[in-house]
């Protein structure tokens, strides 16, 4: 449960609990936090955001100095965190079973209906997350759901055939990947009726580009399928059949506050008023994301 200090700063019981985990075990946030003792009467903007310059160099494999142990189990993801330079992330296995449910979750928000056939075209491979944790989503999701694993990687031709050969009714797909497909379907008059869903992912989508997948899709609603990163987790799930840029922050696993500045020295409270995303996940322990810069703006 997230409540409000009389100071009006956001503040959970588990956050205490988390920092003083992170400061004891991870040698980086015993630096960060070195001349701070938290508990529940230190304001929340008190708490030093992560430097993703010296997290990052921080989080080499070996020597990993964020990191609160040795990595025992789980998986490794590759990410380009917020600078695109390659960067490896861990989950444990609790962590990525957290994860899967906190996607599934995602994907109902997101309109999915029971039997819907589902066509993932996220990247497989090359320790990329998106394809594999959507698997995991699909097999946790609390309705019935079919799977249909096209990938990212194939021809538009091959990619329209997979569709209408499998009876796609909704897709989980990056936005560029559609765009590339409709760019080859369009001028052949050519349409995917039977696709009543679209579920976006790892990139914005824009009004035009909207307006072209809906020639493409005349039957489809379109959403985000999940707000959120490899680095911080998943934070915020669809929440608007109306305005796609709008997201549910999911408060039982993730504290997310709109700053002013990117130290988080001034958090937000009003509405309209656009600041820096910092996000505090509840669920990362192997690698904590603690007040991490989201590296996008929002309001």
């Amino acid at each position: 449960m997230v409540r409000r200090t009389s100071h009006g700063e956001l503040w959970s019981p588990s956050l205490v609990g988390l920092a003083n985990f992170a400061k004891e075990r991870s040698l980086y946030y015993r630096d960060l936090y070195a001349d701070l003792e938290i508990d529940d009467k230190t304001p929340w903007h008190a708490v030093p955001t992560v430097q993703h310059s010296t997290y990052w160099t921080s989080s080499k494999d070996e020597g990993n100095a964020v990191r609160t142990s040795k990595v025992f189990d789980g998986i490794l993801f590759k990410t380009g965190g917020t600078t695109g330079n390659e960067k490896y992330a861990a989950l444990s296995q609790i962590e990525l079973q957290q994860t899967a449910m906190q996607l599934a979750q995602g994907l109902v928000a997101a309109g999915v209906k029971p039997g819907d056939r589902v066509a993932k075209m996220f990247y497989a491979g090359e320790l990329w997350g998106s394809f594999l944790l959507h698997v995991l989503s699909i097999m946790s999701c609390p309705i019935p759901l079919v799977q249909i694993p096209i990938g990212g990687l194939g021809s538009p031709d091959t990619n329209e055939h997979l569709l209408r050969d499998c009876k796609a009714t909704a897709v989980l797909s990056t936005v560029t990947g559609l765009i590339r497909l409709a760019d080859y379907m369009l001028p052949h008059g050519r349409t995917l009726p039977l696709i009543r869903n679209v579920m976006f992912g790892v990139e914005a989508m824009y009004p035009g580009q909207c307006d072209k997948l809906s020639r493409m899709l005349p039957n489809a609603t379109f959403r985000g399928c999940i707000y959120g990163s490899i680095d911080a987790g998943v934070i915020g799930e669809s929440a608007s059949d109306e305005d796609i840029r709008v997201y549910r922050v999911l408060t039982s696993t993730v504290l997310l506050e709109i700053c002013t500045d990117e130290e988080g020295r001034e958090v937000v409270d009003a509405n309209g008023v656009e600041g820096f995303l910092i996000a505090s996940s509840y669920i990362r322990r192997l690698t904590p994301a603690i007040r991490y810069p989201v590296g996008d703006r929002g309001e």
